[in-house]
C-alpha cells in the first residue's frame, strides 16, 4: 500500500503580494500622480509601492485645522566609507 503525504492547502495571497506580482517593477502610477498638480495625495496601492522603498506619506498634524495635508517621510542609509 503507498501512502501520499496530504498536500497543504495554499494560503491566500495578502493584497500587497497580489499589487507586487501585478506590477513587478513596484512603480503603480507613482510618476503620473507626481506629474498631477491637482492631486495633494497618493492611492492607496502607490502608497504601498512607496513604503516598499522606504518612503512614507503621513498626514501632517501640525496643519490640521485647516484640512488635511500630507507630508513625506523618507528612510535612507549613508553607505559608511
Amino acid at each position: 500500500m503507498i501512502e501520499t503525504k496530504a498536500q497543504p492547502a495554499m494560503a491566500e495571497l495578502t493584497h500587497n503580494e497580489i499589487i507586487k506580482e501585478a506590477i513587478p517593477t513596484l512603480a503603480g502610477t507613482i510618476a503620473a500622480t507626481l506629474a498631477n498638480a491637482s492631486t495633494d495625495q497618493f492611492s492607496g496601492d502607490d502608497n504601498q509601492f512607496l513604503k516598499f522603498h522606504g518612503v512614507y506619506q503621513q498626514d501632517d498634524r501640525d496643519s490640521r485645522s485647516g484640512g488635511k495635508k500630507y507630508i513625506m517621510m523618507i528612510r535612507g542609509v549613508f553607505p559608511a566609507v
